[in-house]
């Protein structure tokens, strides 16, 4: 046969081939039972068809093998395009029939043959090619397929032995064209068969073995895509939620709200007598204060003496009607210069050269301080203090940031408290935050007393409220995750914990929080802060912190800030001179430092965010 020819026949042999693998990958991406990840399938059907190709024509052309003819590519292409015409069929119906991988074995037989002296090595080149392609079909079956797969190509390979050992021996025959006739330069010998017995079950293993890791690999690569696609789902949920609630924040409105609202334009819009502004500006003002909504008023308190019952109306919230709200003296309970106005100037404190003095002493005494007072200082005045940086230098984030804040308010001379006291409490208190967490721990709680130092001095949230106001709300941001377990309210209910039975499941964390310091650090004489303050003030100061703690309760968030935008509704003026809107006002301090790292600046953000990703994924 013209040796051109040959070549049209061999190309279209390629082309089939290359055909039937693109149609098995295509049948079997039509099953969704499993995830599917496939190569190249058809660059590799090329090179292993153009690989055969190489062997055939430089076998011909060079007579490296003897007796190769061009007539033994008819009866393989004929049965290549059978094998196809089969396997197209039964793939459509099933995408993982195993006729393609099995009938592939006659046209190993064909070419095994038409091979003579070289049947060897075309065996196992066509064995790791099919072996290789089918590798990547994803078949779940495969394993099992592949095993049998190396019996039977065994099997062939031996009747191909014993055809070729009668077949090529016969000299009787005298055409030129006919193979029969002409012997083998090289006797088949089953000696060294033995060894091809052996490599093709050698590499039938290593294939096996391939095709476990590759099917791990599918399904580690598939689970990862899976769960990248929930994430990203996930997010985008988020950031749709959280753009709706930027855009629509002014929007939402509770029904106390709209009625204030409603209140306020009727006061504008309508022609009302002063009589009837009157009216309406003192429902404004009862409406605003909610928490006064159902308390009983009592009329005629003046002619109460009976102490023990007035103490009792008290606890039980009644209102009397000729006392008024805001306190006519001035005390620790109430502010010197009649309440707290937004944006408004901060009030004297305890001069910088004393702080400096006594903070750069106390550093000076620390084992490990990497950083000066002087970067304290101009740190705890900015919104891009890092605490990690404070952390990573000292050590002891709370105690320097603790130290220089309270001193920095003249917290210790205004309540008695000495310097040692002061820190032995601030020692006890960060040694009782878990150094393992990686988000609750103590250079969270340096962070959250920063935040509401930064909120009370440059925003000016101190004037008007009492100097035990800023005691508590600078105490509750110290204490208010003391010995926080790493979980959350939710888990501890769900787990049924100890904690979460002993508080009943009611702001779990915020009440261990408390009685861990209330019941354990202030116990010892040592580093009870609180110890030079009389019996009154005590329970004055233990009932705001408790206020203020449960208010970082995230369960609470929601009637907290409705109830301060409430408020702010029922005001001409931010003037904050009620006990009542003090407290509220604290509270919302307290929330806005707790969850304040968002806010920072981005790589100090991005870092809490890590943070808190790893504790609530462990």
């Amino acid at each position: 046969m013209d040796p051109h020819i040959y070549l049209r026949i061999s190309i279209v042999q390629e082309l089939a081939l290359t055909y039937n693998t693109i149609s098995m990958t295509n049948s079997i991406k039509k099953s969704q039972s499993r995830p599917s990840i496939t190569g190249p399938l058809q660059v590799q059907s090329i090179a292993v068809n153009a690989l055969v190709l190489f062997i055939i024509f430089t076998a011909e052309i060079s007579e490296w093998v003897s007796n190769v003819r061009y007539s033994t590519a008819i009866p393989y292409l004929f049965a290549f395009f059978v094998n196809f015409c089969i396997a197209r069929i039964r793939l459509y119906f099933n995408p993982y029939s195993s006729f393609p991988l099995f009938a592939s074995l006659l046209p190993f037989a064909i070419i095994t043959i038409a091979a003579r002296e070289a049947h060897a090595t075309v065996a196992l080149i066509y064995f790791s090619c099919v072996c290789s392609i089918h590798l990547q079909s994803n078949d779940p079956e495969l394993k099992r397929k592949i095993s049998l797969y190396i019996f039977l190509t065994i099997v062939v390979y031996s009747s191909c032995l014993l055809f070729m050992d009668y077949f090529y021996q016969d000299t009787s025959a005298m055409s030129n064209d006919a193979y029969k006739g002409l012997p083998l330069t090289e006797p088949i010998s089953w000696s060294r068969s033995l060894t091809i017995f052996v490599c093709i079950t050698v590499l039938g293993v290593l294939f096996l073995n391939i095709q476990s890791f590759v099917q791990r690999y599918v399904d580690t690569i598939s689970e990862s895509k899976q769960e990248l696609l929930r994430l990203q789902k996930r997010n985008a949920a988020l950031e749709d939620q959280i753009q709706r609630y930027v855009h629509s924040e002014d929007k939402v409105e509770t029904p106390m709200s709209k009625v204030l609202a409603l209140l306020k334009a009727l006061k504008q819009d309508a022609p009302l007598s002063k009589e009837h502004i009157a009216i309406i500006d003192y429902v404004v003002t009862e409406l605003s204060l909610s928490d006064r909504l159902h308390n009983p008023i009592i009329s005629h308190a003046d002619n109460m003496n009976d102490e023990e019952l007035s103490g009792w109306l008290g606890e039980m919230n009644v209102l009397f009607a000729n006392k008024k709200f805001e306190s006519s003296s001035p005390s620790l309970n109430s502010p010197t210069n009649g309440g707290t106005t937004l944006g408004e100037p901060s009030r004297n404190r305890m001069t910088n050269f004393a702080v400096i003095t006594r903070v750069s002493r106390m550093m000076s005494q620390s084992e490990k301080t990497e950083v000066s007072y002087g970067d304290l200082a101009k740190n705890l005045k900015e919104w891009n203090f890092s605490a990690h940086r404070i952390d990573e230098s000292t050590q002891k984030p709370l105690l320097f940031v603790g130290y220089a804040i309270f001193l920095y308010h003249d917290i210790p001379s205004k309540f008695g408290i000495s310097d040692t006291t002061l820190r032995n409490f601030l020692i006890a208190i960060e040694s009782a935050y878990k150094v393992e967490n990686p988000y609750h721990s103590r250079v969270h709680a340096a962070d959250v007393l920063q935040c509401v130092h930064f909120l009370l001095t440059s925003c000016g949230l101190e004037r008007g409220l009492t100097d035990l106001e800023i005691f508590a709300l600078l105490f509750s941001a110290v204490i208010h995750d003391v010995g926080h377990p790493g979980t959350t309210n939710q888990f501890q209910i769900n787990k049924q914990t100890h904690l979460a039975l002993v508080y009943n499941d009611r702001s779990v964390l915020e009440n261990h929080h408390l009685s861990a310091v209330f019941m354990g650090v202030l116990s010892d004489k040592n580093m009870n802060i609180l110890s030079s303050m009389p019996r009154e003030e005590q329970m004055t100061f233990r009932k705001h912190v408790i206020d203020l703690v449960l208010a970082t309760d995230m369960a609470k968030h929601f009637d907290i800030l409705g109830s301060f935008k409430t408020r702010l509704q029922g005001m001409d003026e931010y003037v904050f001179t009620e006990e009542a809107d003090r407290l509220l006002l604290t509270q919302m301090i307290m929330k806005v430092a707790d969850i304040s790292n968002p806010a920072r600046p981005r790589p100090i953000a991005y870092r809490w965010a890590q943070h808190v990703m790893e504790e609530f994924g462990k």
